[in-house]
C-alpha cells in the first residue's frame, strides 16, 4: 500500500473537492431560496400597508385581514 502524502492529498481532493463544491451550491440555493421567500412576504405585507394608507385610514385602521 503506497502511503505517500501527495497521494493521499490528491485522492482527498479529488473526492472532497466535488463533495464541497455541491455542498457550497445547494446551500446558496437555500440561502437565496429564503431570501426570495421573505422579499415576497415582506413585499405583500408593505403593498398591502400602502393600499390601505392610499384608502386615507392610515395605520390606526389597518388591518392583516382581506375581509375587514
Amino acid at each position: 500500500m503506497n502511503l505517500d502524502p501527495f497521494l493521499l492529498l490528491d485522492a482527498a481532493i479529488r473526492f472532497l473537492l466535488p463533495v464541497g463544491v455541491a455542498t457550497l451550491f445547494a446551500t446558496v440555493a437555500a440561502m437565496a431560496l429564503l431570501v426570495g421567500m421573505f422579499a415576497l412576504l415582506t413585499r405583500r405585507a408593505r403593498r398591502r400597508y400602502t393600499a390601505a394608507e392610499e384608502e386615507g385610514h392610515g395605520l390606526d385602521f389597518f388591518t392583516w385581514r382581506d375581509g375587514d
